[in-house]
């Protein structure tokens, strides 16, 4: 490194560094036999040096050892049913291996691709449940079962991450909707899609509680649901002139969502809405700017799928489900049915009318989430709020 500071060397003095003939594409331009003149009393000059500690004969910096391997078949693979397992990570010794993907060691396990994808994972205890399409299975973590000659089992740790894969019994799986997700305790809920069924899976194995009195419901409504992805418009219009991120549209924005890529005049931007304002002047706010000229179409569009949106309610102990039909424009009409199973009684209780894009539980709360904002379920401090959801009233 090379710093020239006042009092530093005379002016017309040659610096101390040659510099290049030509500047890379794209680097900043370094000086090339520049003489020093006065104005350059304050200036620091900087270049980076190649020994360690700028000393004469000293250790040179180095790029160490680069790893390279030649193979033979480069294609890109999309391996469906398998998985894939870094180095480890132990915080009280501080190892932090994962980065490490060494391709010398065995880091993958892959499940019977008869099943399909594998959707969801979750690790329980000291294993690993896996849920595929058409299956679920668990997978012992870091050790194996050995049959012994007596009939009995026994474990042995084998170096290997993920030992055995030992499937539950009974043809269910997750189909593609890992969103109906739920846990709580020793009991796990989903829905498979696929055969009209919403199952738990808990220490007595896989139970199908959609035959709890709504096999004919579950039948019905779960094949009315696609997993085609759509692209969801909605069109509007603005008066804004100029480049802002802030945009003041013509008709209500009831229907636009956070995250929604904008077009101006079919002409596709960078720009995705960040907040909605729905009382008027109704204002939306985009992630960057956009030029607008007089009065411009607008297009706010975003890809969309159908859903099946699963969650805990830990303060009714419910698994709550809602099935939802997705449209692909406003004119559309978008259908949902969200109901609940109380374990209690064995059986599905009640309907509701609020539409969930997620749904959690934190510290006793239910919480559910839509177009992005935050909703907490049965707040007590307002007085009557049975049937409000999202700010929004119904019987």
């Amino acid at each position: 490194k090379v710093v020239t500071q006042a009092p530093g060397p005379q002016p017309g003095l040659v610096s101390h560094w040659p510099g290049l003939p030509w500047n890379p594409f794209g680097y900043p331009a370094y000086p090339n036999n520049m003489s020093i003149v006065a104005s350059d009393y304050n200036r620091n000059w900087m270049i980076e040096e190649s020994r360690i500690t700028g000393g004469y004969n000293n250790t040179i910096t180095d790029l160490g050892v680069r790893a390279y391997l030649n193979e033979e078949v480069i294609d890109q693979r999309h391996r469906f049913n398998s998985l894939i397992y870094s180095g480890i990570y132990n915080g009280n010794t501080g190892v932090n291996r994962t980065n490490v993907f060494s391709v010398a060691q065995n880091i993958s396990k892959s499940i019977d691709p008869q099943y399909g994808e594998i959707k969801r994972t979750q690790s329980y205890d000291t294993n690993l449940i896996i849920f595929q399409e058409n299956k679920v299975s668990q997978s012992l973590i870091d050790k194996d079962v050995i049959y012994t000659s007596e009939d009995g089992t026994s474990t042995n740790p084998p170096g290997t991450v993920l030992g055995q894969t030992i499937p539950y019994v009974g043809e269910f799986g997750i189909g593609n909707n890992p969103e109906s997700f739920a846990d709580f305790g020793m009991r796990r809920y989903f829905a498979d899609p696929y055969r009209g069924s919403i199952l738990r899976l808990s220490r007595d194995g896989l139970t199908e509680i959609s035959q709890n009195g709504m096999s004919d419901y579950f039948r019905d409504e779960l094949k009315k649901l696609s997993n085609t992805i759509k692209s969801y418009v909605v069109d509007n219009t603005t008066t804004t002139t100029g480049t802002t991120s802030s945009i003041v549209v013509v008709s209500d924005p009831k229907d636009i969502q956070i995250g929604m890529n904008i077009e101006v005049n079919n002409l596709q931007t960078n720009s995705f809405v960040v907040d909605v304002s729905y009382t008027a002047p109704y204002t939306i706010t985009l992630s960057s700017n956009i030029t607008l000229t007089g009065t411009s179409n607008l297009r706010f569009v975003t890809r969309v799928k159908d859903k099946i949106v699963g969650g805990w309610d830990i303060y009714d102990r419910q698994y709550s489900l809602s099935l939802q039909k997705k449209a692909e424009n406003p004119n559309e009409q978008m259908s949902y049915q969200t109901l609940s199973f109380d374990e209690s009684v064995k059986g599905w209780t009640s309907l509701y009318t609020y539409n969930p894009s997620n749904s959690f539980s934190l510290k006793n709360s239910y919480y559910t989430t839509f177009n992005g904002r935050l909703w907490k379920h049965y707040d007590e401090s307002v007085i009557n709020n049975r049937g409000t959801f999202y700010n929004t009233y119904s019987d």
